[in-house]
């Protein structure tokens, strides 16, 4: 049976996320498939998925490394650990999770990397990392981009055999379709719902300023934040503009997360671009409508079942929240034809896809 490795790097700097989800579901399925074993090369890490599975490798560590200012010495261990295990145990693939460098310490006889965006390059002028991404992506002999969009970006800033591509999308855990919970009461205004990350290309600013400008979303919305606790910046933002009292921020596990979808009308997404948008299946999943600007793949991914505005146009933005608000009977249905649609994006499936590329380049061993 070939073995797998892969590499530490994503399970140091993420706790939660889409990237590490994705490593630990792949790895779970693809153990289960008795296909190939596979070992993550982790000696410490931070990263919550990996801690509650199967695959759980090396010590958890509760807090943020940033924190306790010893990120780097966490990549160091798990690089000299990388070479133990590797001079310990030869493997035949070494799957990269993220492009830190920590893949180098991992020897195999092939290797895979993953590309999940072009965000840097597109978003950060005379950015540092060209070199090493462009070395990464050479010395690899496959390359999964995870969404046709991805891959289509790819060739802009990047010299790839475009032989050595695959697209293999993401999945969806089915718990956030089988949640049964009643809905909670969320008082006179209906809730809208933003996921992740908001800082620059995220433009969570865009949002704060549409509710600012439209009476008809104070009127009739609130915003729960599900993600970091605001920022001194966003809070001056919010209250300048004399919006905060319309924000609350949360945050948890899956559960919590899947009642914050159930319990919201709708998901927005402002950000300018995505290189796949797993947050908008989730919520279709779930039955939340998606209020998107359709950057990137965003819109490759939702199928045609979200709402679409303009990015960075808070006014185009208020007018589609109106649109959704203006037509239950439309929104029921696209709402439920829209689940059908995130149904199809399983890890199941993923997992099938990533296999096929395994046995192509073990048939090069």
């Amino acid at each position: 049976m070939n073995n797998v490795v892969f590499s530490p790097d994503i399970f140091e700097v993420q706790r939660y996320g889409g990237i590490s989800r994705y490593f630990v579901e792949l790895g779970q399925k693809i153990r289960s498939s008795g296909e190939f074993e596979v070992e993550v090369s982790s000696a410490i890490h931070i990263n919550s998925y990996l801690k509650d599975s199967s695959m759980h490798s090396g010590f958890y560590l509760p807090l943020s490394p940033s924190k306790l200012r010893i990120a780097k010495l966490i990549s160091k261990t798990n690089m000299t650990y990388s070479q133990f295990l590797t001079r310990k145990k030869p493997f035949d693939i070494c799957h990269e999770t993220f492009h830190r460098g920590g893949a180098d310490s991992l020897k195999a006889k092939k290797r895979i990397t993953n590309v999940y965006d072009l965000i840097r390059e597109k978003f950060t002028p005379n950015w540092s990392g060209f070199a090493a991404k462009q070395a990464a992506l050479s010395r690899a002999d496959a390359v999964i981009c995870i969404s046709q969009a991805t891959a289509d970006d790819l060739h802009q800033y990047y010299r790839v055999d475009s032989s050595k591509i695959d697209v293999v999308y993401l999945g969806v855990s089915s718990k956030f379709s089988k949640h049964d919970a009643s809905k909670e009461k969320v008082g006179s205004r209906q809730q809208l719902l933003y996921v992740g990350g908001r800082s620059g290309y995220k433009d969570f600013k865009t949002l704060v300023i549409a509710f600012a400008q439209s009476k008809l979303l104070r009127d009739n919305l609130k915003v729960l934040v599900f993600g970091t606790d605001f920022t001194n910046e966003e809070l001056r933002l919010m209250r300048s503009l004399k919006v905060l009292d319309f924000f609350s921020q949360t945050t948890g596990k899956d559960d919590t997360l899947i009642s914050a979808y159930r319990n919201s009308i709708g998901l927005v997404i402002t950000s300018i671009y995505e290189g796949f948008g797993l947050t908008s299946l989730e919520g279709m999943m779930a039955g939340c409508a998606v209020i998107s600007t359709g950057g990137g793949a965003l819109g490759e991914i939702s199928g045609g079942f979200d709402y679409r505005f303009e990015a960075s146009n808070p006014e185009s933005l208020s007018e589609t929240i109106g649109h959704l608000l203006s037509n239950p009977h439309s929104l029921s249905e696209k709402k439920d034809r829209a689940q059908l649609h995130a149904n199809k994006f399983t890890w199941d499936k993923t997992s099938r896809d990533t296999l096929d590329v395994y046995k192509r380049v073990a048939t090069t061993l």
